[in-house]
């Protein structure tokens, strides 16, 4: 059989054994194929060690939302520095839409549209000052939510709080094999997104046996409404699929979303405050303020002094 692989593809294998090149004409990969609302998009496939993964993510309740969906996979090989990443296809998605995923075993992939860098590499950058300004800028984010939330917390105990009137909001129904999983979707401010996973690996002496590729399929999402800083982590679905599954993906619109399977706060039992008054809200969210601000006073210290000693590391190295 000839090698149809084109000039991108091919480069994509340039780092896999000497073994491996010489069956690289007649290699069966796993194989993500992708089709919306009929149209096939893209074959996507990676040899010898990585990981490929499909996603459609829906982020609402921000100015930045947004409705998309992304194909693409992380290569390794016996070179850890060299890890690039590759993208077969992305874009946004719209009500109505059906994205059809279907797990085969293939000899020929499309090439990637593109290739990033190696991320192994932006990783080794990033220092103790860069781990301090991203935990900055969440604490900043918190804090903003709750800014936000002390005012609806002091109206709803003069007023009481709202009843919420059922609107429309966007949901994803999940289907294996053409039997439906579930039907995820959180109004509001939320992050509700499905996955659909291959990790690659290969045997290593010494270590502990595993399957060669391990396949999964995730529904969940995070409900940022009322609590940013303990948003519940809601899971539909998370189960193993297999080489030949079908799965489905409509974008639809819905007044009510299926119940979740579990809900969860960072891998702990979820504060259940659907009972909480209105009062002992505001209370505790003017306590967890006080916290963050405490927390960003003390991150504003250590970064200056890590900055101030990065000043001086540079003036003796330049004396």
């Amino acid at each position: 059989m000839s090698n149809r692989f084109s000039g991108e593809a091919t480069s994509v294998m340039r780092h896999f054994s000497l073994a491996s090149q010489a069956k690289a004409d007649t290699a069966i990969v796993i194989c993500f194929e992708l089709t919306r609302n009929g149209k096939k998009l893209a074959l996507a496939g990676v040899d010898g060690l990585g990981v490929l993964s499909a996603t459609m993510t829906n982020l609402t309740g921000v100015p930045h939302a947004h409705l998309d969906f992304n194909l693409g996979g992380l290569e390794s090989g016996p070179d850890r520095g060299e890890q690039p990443h590759l993208g077969w296809a992305h874009g946004p998605a719209e009500v109505g839409d059906r994205f059809r995923y279907r797990i085969v075993m293939r000899d020929v992939v499309d090439p990637p549209c593109h290739r990033n860098g190696s991320p192994s590499t932006s990783r080794r950058r990033y220092t103790p000052l860069h781990a301090l300004r991203d935990e900055q800028e969440e604490m900043k984010k918190m804090r903003l939510a709750l800014k936000r939330q002390i005012p609806i917390d002091e109206k709803w105990i003069t007023s009481g709080v709202p009843v919420a009137k059922p609107t429309p909001f966007i949901c994803f129904e999940l289907s294996l094999n053409g039997q439906k999983l579930a039907v995820g979707g959180i109004p509001g401010h939320a992050v509700v997104s499905v996955h659909l996973h291959c990790a690659l690996r290969v045997p290593r002496p010494g270590r502990k046996r595993r399957d060669p590729a391990e396949l999964r399929l995730s529904l969940g999402g995070m409900d940022f409404n009322r609590h940013y800083e303990d948003a519940p982590q809601l899971r539909w679905v998370d189960q193993a699929v297999k080489v030949g599954d079908r799965i489905t993906i409509r974008i639809l619109r819905r007044t009510e979303a299926d119940p979740p399977k579990s809900r969860r706060f960072w891998g702990k039992p979820l504060v259940d405050y659907s009972d909480e008054t209105p009062r002992a809200a505001l209370r505790r969210h003017r306590r967890r303020l006080a916290t963050v601000d405490k927390q960003l006073a003390k991150l504003a210290v250590e970064i200056a002094k890590l900055q101030a000693a990065a000043r001086s590391s540079e003036l003796r190295t330049g004396v």
